[in-house]
């Protein structure tokens, strides 16, 4: 491997690895942002950290049986 290769790869692995970590802490979507941190490096991290983070959606509180029944009167 031409080592100017090597550089571009280690430099793509290393943003794209800080991609992954601040996505995950603003619940956005790691692979996404891992592909552009690899291709764009310091230009998708820095648009990453200026994003908002998205609020995680709440989970449905789980049914049980006669839930229904006990609501009639």
């Amino acid at each position: 491997m031409e080592p100017i290769a090597a550089i571009f790869f280690a430099h793509g692995l290393i943003f794209g690895s800080f991609c992954v970590f601040v996505a995950g802490e603003k619940n956005r979507d790691q692979f996404g942002w891992a592909v552009l941190g690899f291709f764009f490096g310091i230009v998708a991290l820095v648009s990453l950290v200026g994003v908002p983070s998205l609020q995680a959606k709440p989970e449905p509180e789980p049914v049980t049986e006669g839930a229904v029944s006990d609501q009639l009167p």
